[in-house]
């Protein structure tokens, strides 16, 4: 999976991360 967005990107490399902070960087 590296044809991701990057903000994608950055959340899979945070996992620990809440779900929550997927759609914010998907808003960003």
């Amino acid at each position: 999976m590296k044809n991701i967005h990057p903000g994608l990107k950055v959340f899979s490399s945070h996992k620990a991360n809440p779900p929550d902070a997927f759609p914010r960087l998907a808003r960003s």
